[in-house]
């Protein structure tokens, strides 16, 4: 019973904290749907605006090819004739340049410029026009059909259902992002309910309750934990959304609609994500509490919360740059890791149980661990009554 009315107090704390509120509902449902939908607007508009506008490209005046120049031009390219095509890209006065030297046809370009390579793609696709041309030439000349040079195709055909595709497209950036929104909706709740009571003076009052310190801490560990997952889902919830507007909005691709409009969240879904969060949240949140109450102040709290951030966005970011769809057993047993994979799997909809039922474990595992620590943390009162 006491445990109960300590989690609500918790709670209400944690909801009349302005950080919180942002950080577990402004920032999932506002302001990450937001800037999502504003950089892929911008990116969207940029995009079609490379590929539509017509580009200078700097042609040496060796080339008197004028059937090249005339599929350059045919190419949305203005023809700039020069003596030094490569220094005319470097003087911003043409954004790609062709030279001709011993038979072979250099393409000059910027690589660190978008509109640079599109104009190269352009130049490149010219000539292997031209060059095509030339070969039926000689084959006509011969009598010989050109088909000889195409003694067959080659067609690539996939196979994976598009709840797959999907399921993977989806799954590496929410198992990253989950992950993340994890700890950092567990960073202000851990920071208020510690070194927050200690700058209130609340933190005596507490102490002096009949409440056991175990209730205390437990009590303070599953409100965070709440806070945690809540914001998690809460960003499930609004990915999800954003990525269905998205796809209606800015994807013209049919096959790529599909593809996002199979994203799969269902019930089974949903409930196998809680299962593997929940013991991943308690993780995060003893991690925290635990870090946090050594702090004096909310500021100290955070210098001292903010390395475990860098420490887990590092095996996050290794799942993600990772190109293998399959997963190892062995991974199930690293932190953070285990998780980011796991969504992945599950949201792919291949359900290795093994490595579902491993990791769950070794994070009811990690999360006993930082239980343990957070109990011993609250049973010094030289550490929760520091000044």
């Amino acid at each position: 019973m006491r445990i109960g009315t300590l989690i609500y107090k918790e709670l209400l704390d944690i909801v009349r904290d302005k950080r919180t509120i942002l950080s577990m509902i402004i920032i999932p449902l506002v302001a990450i749907p937001l800037l999502i939908f504003v950089v892929s607007f911008f990116a969207y508009a940029r995009e079609k605006r490379t590929f539509r506008e017509t580009y200078t490209v700097a042609v040496s005046n060796e080339i008197k090819d004028n059937e090249l120049v005339r599929l350059l031009r045919d190419s949305k390219l203005n023809i700039l004739f020069s003596s030094n095509p490569s220094q005319n890209i470097i003087d911003k006065k043409a954004k790609a340049g062709l030279d001709y030297k011993n038979k072979i046809y250099i393409v000059y370009m910027d690589a660190s410029s978008k509109e640079s390579k599109v104009a190269a793609e352009r130049c490149e696709k010219a000539l292997m026009v031209l060059k095509e041309n030339l070969i039926f030439k000689k084959l006509e000349n011969y009598k010989i059909n050109k088909e000889i040079l195409k003694p067959f195709e080659i067609k690539k055909v996939n196979v994976a259902p598009p709840r797959k595709l999907a399921g993977l497209f989806a799954g590496i950036l929410l198992g990253y992002l989950l992950v993340i929104m994890i700890f950092s909706g567990a960073t202000y709740p851990a920071i208020d309910a510690t070194a927050g009571e200690k700058e209130r003076r609340t933190i005596e009052i507490l102490l002096s309750s009949p409440a056991t310190r175990t209730e205390i801490a437990m009590a303070k560990l599953i409100a965070v934990a709440v806070v945690a997952i809540l914001s998690a889902l809460l960003y499930a919830v609004s990915y999800s959304i954003t990525m269905l507007t998205f796809s209606k909005v800015f994807v013209k691709d049919p096959a790529l609609s599909v593809i996002i409009n199979s994203l799969p969240f269902n019930l089974p879904v949903v409930l196998l994500l809680v299962l593997t969060l929940v013991p991943f949240s308690l993780f995060a949140a003893s991690c925290e509490v635990a870090i946090a109450s050594f702090a004096k102040s909310y500021k100290e709290a955070q210098s001292y919360l903010t390395p475990l951030m860098f420490i887990v966005i590092l095996p996050a970011v290794i799942s993600i740059t990772s190109p293998d769809t399959t997963v190892s057993l062995k991974g199930a047993f690293i932190p953070v890791y285990n998780m980011t994979q796991a969504i992945k799997m599950i949201m792919m909809g291949e359900i290795n149980i093994m490595f579902l039922l491993i990791t769950v474990m070794s994070n009811i595992v990690y999360a006993a661990l930082g239980i343990i620590a957070t109990l011993k943390v609250f049973s010094n009162e030289n550490v929760l009554l520091r000044e």
